[in-house]
Formats: structure tokens, sequence, C-alpha cells
């Protein structure tokens, strides 16, 4: 017979062999999720991460050892249900990505413009013409602008220069028709900007480029034409940019004022030519104080355009929509750039070629990269921050984190102290401590609008000090055309200058000083500090931030 006891002692003993190791093996593994917990609660982890190493360690250590059996089946038909998920058939037709499209096309519809009427189409046909390119398109030295924009040129002094306006006059004629236009919407680029997010802004360098091409050619009519002919081709440009400021976002309304402050610099040299008559003096001083640029309208544009694109930006990578309004959180990160890459093909903005092919390649992921991320997706659900149920609750959130600009549509407003860099919430946002919550995400993704916004803010007061220093100009020039010599100051001025203002933006009166047979004009800017008309701005190597040494702003001579 088998002797019971010796069988008891030998299980005993066997049990005896593995009882250290597993003690050794329970201590280390309660030592390492208790320093995963408290790291974890240190660096601000999400809750479901320090939920889930909560429950293993309290597994290990609370529950009971008979019951601890039935808790690891129950992770291990977890796994299981997750693993047999992964490679259940994806169920992707019919789903988009969701976007606020009722909300974006009431924006559009506050500024559209019939098709007669805008502008638009005509500045985005020539900047598609532009961009195309032609090979028959004469030569250009790369300094082309260089040598033309300080005034009168004629065509024997640069005749490449020459051939290529020669080339480009029917582009000239066209941009011209557009500019006479009284309205401008480029609602076909805003909606894809604003539905199609991280999309661009297109056609943004030709404008520029097309804004050179005009000068060169006013200042070529300057000198063999005269200054009348130059004059009308001054203030078409003069007109295209306030066309570009006039659009609901920061980027058209930046490039716009730099072609308005080229347009004024230009008019600015003409004014002060001897051959400008009071009634060229006449139209440039309308001209200019005709511009409607009024900063609460602007801004509020801006607001309300950049609340929809960071909407949409938000929405479009965390949830799906059927053509039956359903709404499901996303489960194809490929689809966003799908959908945007239908988009340009459909707008044939992108020709077919060997990058779109590999382009294609790129975001219509094989089957075993669908199931990796598939797998990746219960992963990152554990370590990323909780985010809303629903995109109305996203719009909630970012409405909200916006509401901290809504003091800046006075048009008088000062900041206090100097905005936070994008840079340093960029490097805090993807630190280990920026993972608290999907509020923390949309509210540092928001404050790094700030120092755009302040330096939009100042860009628009520079714009129109640009504007009344011109005014100025004329009423200088009128004072000398009557007086024969420049007055011995603006005060002097006031009589000539009808309905013109003798203050900057920030109502500082200009600096106006004789120069030999000439004179220096300009505002002291921001700080109100008289710096000799000097503009300068340095880049340090430990802050790419530039910082401002001297603000004061030329209106002329011109830098």
């Amino acid at each position: 017979m088998v002797d019971e006891g010796q069988v008891n002692k030998n299980r005993v003993g066997k049990r005896g062999r593995f009882r250290k190791p597993a003690i050794v093996l329970r201590w280390v593994w309660t030592g390492v999720l208790s320093i995963l917990l408290l790291a974890s609660i240190f660096y601000h982890a999400p809750w479901k991460v320090m939920g889930l190493i909560a429950v293993f360690l309290l597994a290990g250590t609370v529950l009971p050892r008979r019951r601890r059996r039935y808790f690891w089946a129950a992770v291990a038909l977890t796994v299981l249900a997750l693993t047999l998920w992964v490679f259940l058939p994806d169920d992707s037709k019919g789903w988009r990505p969701y976007v606020f499209e009722k909300e974006t096309e009431a924006f559009l519809a506050r500024y559209r413009v019939p098709a007669e009427e805008n502008a638009a189409l005509v500045y985005a046909s020539l900047c598609r013409q532009w961009e195309a390119g032609d090979p028959n398109e004469p030569n250009l030295p790369y300094d082309w602008y260089d040598k033309v924009r300080q005034g009168p040129w004629r065509s024997d002094e640069y005749p490449e220069i020459a051939a290529w306006l020669d080339y480009h006059k029917a582009t000239v004629a066209r941009l011209m028709e557009a500019t006479r236009l009284e309205r401008c919407f480029f609602e076909n680029n805003l909606r894809r900007w604003l539905l199609f997010p991280p999309s661009n802004l297109p056609h943004l360098a030709p404008m520029r480029q097309l804004a050179f091409l005009l000068e060169a050619s006013a200042n070529r009519d300057w000198a063999e034409q005269g200054l009348e002919a130059a004059v009308e081709k001054q203030l078409e440009c003069l007109r295209f940019g306030e066309h570009l400021s006039s659009q609901p976002d920061t980027l058209h309304v930046l490039v716009g004022q730099a072609v308005e402050s080229l347009a004024l610099k230009q008019l600015n040299r003409a004014i002060l030519d001897d051959a400008m008559d009071a009634i060229h003096l006449e139209l440039a001083a309308d001209a200019v104080a005709s511009i409607r640029d009024d900063w609460r309208h602007t801004f509020e544009g801006i607001l309300e355009c950049d609340k929809l694109y960071t909407k949409n930006l938000f929405s479009r990578g965390m949830y799906q929509v059927n053509a039956a309004g359903r709404v499901r959180r996303s489960r194809d990160p490929w689809a966003p750039i799908q959908n945007q890459m239908e988009s340009v093909s459909e707008s044939n903005e992108v020709p077919d070629g060997e990058t779109q092919r590999d382009l294609r390649r790129a975001i219509y992921p094989g089957y075993w990269q669908k199931k990796a991320y598939k797998a990746w997706m219960i992963a990152s659900w554990f370590a990323s921050p909780s985010s809303p149920e629903n995109p109305e609750k996203v719009s909630e959130m970012i409405d909200k984190a916006y509401e901290k600009y809504t003091p800046m549509l006075d048009p008088a407003y000062e900041r206090h102290g100097e905005p936070q860099s994008v840079l340093s919430i960029f490097e805090d946002l993807v630190s280990q401590h920026s993972n608290r919550d999907f509020a923390y995400a949309i509210e540092s993704s928001t404050a790094m609008q700030e120092e755009t916004y302040d330096g939009f803010h100042d860009s628009f007061r520079r714009t129109e000090t640009a504007r009344r220093g011109t005014c100025v100009m004329v009423a200088l020039r009128r004072y000398k055309n009557t007086q024969g010599s420049w007055p011995r100051d603006l005060e002097a001025a006031r009589a000539f200058g009808k309905n013109t203002l003798f203050v900057d933006a920030w109502d500082r009166p200009f600096v106006y000083r004789l120069d030999g047979d000439s004179f220096r004009l300009y505002s002291t800017g921001a700080n109100g500090l008289d710096e000799n008309g000097r503009y300068e701005v340095k880049y340090s190597d430990d802050d790419p931030t530039a910082t401002t040494v001297a603000d004061d702003l030329m209106i002329y001579p011109s830098r």
C-alpha cells in the first residue's frame, strides 16, 4: 500500500522548494507595481493607467489567494476577447471623419459673395496659372524685384525684366480688373482649410508675387508713360492688399497687410515726386482713407474661423459619422488623411503621378498594418487622457478655451507681460506632465494662438499707422506745392490735411524732421520711444523667438 503520509510529505517538500522563489517574486511584483503607481501619480498619468496598476496591485496583495485564480481567469478571457476583436472584420464602410459641417457652412455664408462680383475667383485663377508655370516664359534674374522696387526704371536698363513684364501683360490687366471689383472672399480655399485640417491655405505666396509684378509694372510706367499711369497701378495694388486683408483668417490678412505696405511705400515715393498734381494727390488720399479696416470686425471673424478650425481638427481625428448622422469614436487613423486626399483629387489641385501614388500607398495600409493599429488602440486607450463622449462636448470646451481672447476685441487692448511662446507651450504639451486630461490638451492648443494674436494686433496697428502716415505725406506735399518748401513742423501742414490724423495708431504724434532738401517721418511704435526711426529685432540661439530691440515705424524714407 502507498504510504499516504509519505506522499503528503513529498508534496510539502515540493511546495517548500517553490515557496521562497514565490515569496520573492510576489514582493518584486508588489514593489514594481507600487513604484509604477507612485510614478503615475507623480507624473499625472491618466486615471485609466493608475486604475489598472492599482487593480493588479490589489489583486496580488489584498485579494484572497483562493480567489486570485478567478481574477487571472478573467484577465485571460479579457485578453482573448480583445485579441478576437483585433482580428474581426473592420466596419468602416460608410463612415467618414466627423466635422462641424453646418457650423462651417453657416460661417462661410456670412461672407459669401456672388461669383460675378467676387474678385477672389480671378485672383485664385491667376495664382493657379502662376504656380503651374510656362516653359515659354522668359528668364528672370533671381534678384529682379530688388532692381526695380526703388522707383522709376526703363526697359533699356533691365531688358530681361522688361521682356518678362511684357509676357505677363495680360496677367497685369486681369489683376487690375479684379482689384476694381468691390467684394472679395476666398470661399473655396477657406472651406477646404476648415473642413480638412491640417491642410494649408493655398496661393498665398503667389499673391505676393502678383503684387510684385503689379508694382514693377507701375514703376516702369512711371519712367516711360508718366506718373499718372504709375499711380493708377499703385492704387490698384493698394486695393489688392485691402481685398486680402478683408478675409476672416489671419494668414490672408497678414499677406494683405504685406501687400498694402508694399503699395504704400511705392505710393509715398510717388507723392514725393514733384510731378504729382492736386488731382492725383486727392486720389491717393481718398484711396487710403477709404480702406475699411475695423479691428473688432476683423478679429471677431478670425476668432470664429480659428475656433471652427480647431473644432474640426480635433473632431476629425476622434470621431466618425455615417450618412444617417450616427457618431462613433474613430477606428481608422488613416481616415482623415484619406478624406483629405480625396478632396484634393476632386479639386484637381494635385496632379496624378508618382508622388500621388506613393502618398496613396502610405495612407491606404495593408492588412497587418490595420491589425497592428487596432491592437495599438487598446493600449493607447489606457495611455491617453480621457476624451469627451461626443463632438458637442468638444465644441463647448473649445468655445470656453477661446474666451480668454475676448478682451482683445477692444482696439485699445494692451497686453500685460510677454505672451508665452508657441515653442514653450508645445514642449510642455508633449512632455510627460501634459497628459493630464483632454481639457488640458485643448487649453494648450488654443494657448498657442496667444503669441500669434498678440503679434497680429501689433501688425494691425502698424498697418493703420502706415496708412495715416501716407495721408500725412499728402498734406506735406500739398504744403510744398503751395508754399514752395517743406514745412518746419507738422503743425504747419495741418491746414493741408483734410480729414487727416496726425497721430499714429497708438494716438501719439508722428515724428517729423527736416533733412536737407527732404525730411524724415516716422512713428515711435508700440513702446513710444523715439529711436530715430530705427526698427530692429534680434534672434538668440537659445530662444528662437525674436526680441524687438527698436520698433519705430519709418514712413519716409522707407527702409
